[in-house]
């Protein structure tokens, strides 16, 4: 059975050789679709490409992450589809372990452990919910469980479950997959996370995932998609994300007073933090609403805490 593995590079010349060698000596007896989609490298990364004669490599200007992702899908011939991102590799084992998973639970997504890596050492394991391994779940009720780990790699998918049903990533965005992740629970019907380490994730300077700078727009647009999903299912969990994204990525960005600016409006701060079952949350929200006058309707803090904690 065949298994595209999709891999957008740009610029990492350092380490991209690692992650390609890592998928050519794969234990996986069945068929491997290695698919390198060259984003605008400059720095030798497409010269290293050139070294493999085991890969599909397409070649376009730079257009992110997503943009890259998106083509690789599009070329992608296999029955089950594997993201990894240029930087990261896989232990040898990966795909054979997630492919009997696949094949024993025929199951529409089935994910592993990542193993977090740093230039020094290893680090943890992430940290998962009790009771969540080697479990048949909705991705609905899946996402419930464990909404704090939405990678799009990692993840072994079912190429037609993800052709049925139009998925793709927003282009232009950073921390895409935590708009592509959520969208794919909430359509999944059959999702399993097994406690095998299948991925080795590289914590490296100057990554996406490890830049704090986006622009305030990005998040607003994963807040969109979001509204959009609770407008057809009313799900707790991407209400959680919600929150995160506007603590995280949108409230460092507001201007002063944002009371009076109508561009954030909607968005209802500080109430909207109440909403959460996250006790932490709440206290977030009433933290916010200290700083606003016009939420002035408790006499003090300590009535504020009572009463929302309360809810």
């Amino acid at each position: 059975m065949k298994i595209s593995v999709i891999i957008p590079v740009y610029n990492v010349a350092g380490y991209v050789r690692k992650s390609i060698e890592s998928v050519i000596n794969q234990d996986y007896l069945g068929e491997v679709e290695i698919i390198c989609v060259n984003d605008g490298s400059t720095d030798g990364s497409r010269e290293i490409l050139s070294e493999f004669d085991e890969l599909v490599v397409i070649d376009q200007g730079n257009q992110g992450p997503s943009a890259a992702r998106n083509t690789g899908l599009r070329k992608a011939t296999g029955k089950y589809v594997f993201f990894l991102d240029s930087d990261d590799y896989l232990p040898p084992d990966a795909l054979e372990i997630l492919y009997k998973v696949a094949i024993e639970k025929d199951v529409e997504v089935v994910g592993g452990e990542m193993q977090l890596i740093s230039p020094d050492s290893e680090l943890d394991v992430l940290s998962r919910p009790d009771g969540i391994y080697n479990q048949t779940f909705t991705g609905f009720d899946y996402l419930n469980k464990d909404y704090e780990h939405l990678y799009a790699c990692n993840k072994l998918y079912k190429r037609e479950f993800l052709i049925d049903n139009n998925f793709h990533f927003i282009e232009g965005i950073t921390f895409e997959d935590m708009e592509f992740t959520p969208r794919i629970y909430m359509k999944a019907k059959s999702v399993i996370l097994i406690p095998n380490v299948t991925y080795f994730y590289v914590q490296r300077p100057g990554s996406i995932t490890n830049s704090v700078a986006a622009p305030i727009s990005h998040p607003f647009k994963i807040i969109e998609s979001f509204d959009k999903m609770l407008k057809v299912e009313n799900n707790q969990a991407i209400k959680e994300i919600k929150l995160k994204l506007i603590k995280n990525f949108i409230i460092p960005h507001l201007p002063t007073p944002i009371e009076k600016d109508q561009r954030y409006k909607n968005l209802n701060l500080p109430w909207i933090f109440f909403s959460s079952n996250q006790r932490e949350n709440k206290i977030y929200g009433l933290k916010l609403l200290t700083g606003f006058h016009q939420y002035g309707k408790f006499k003090t803090l300590g009535h504020k805490i009572k009463r929302v904690l309360k809810n």
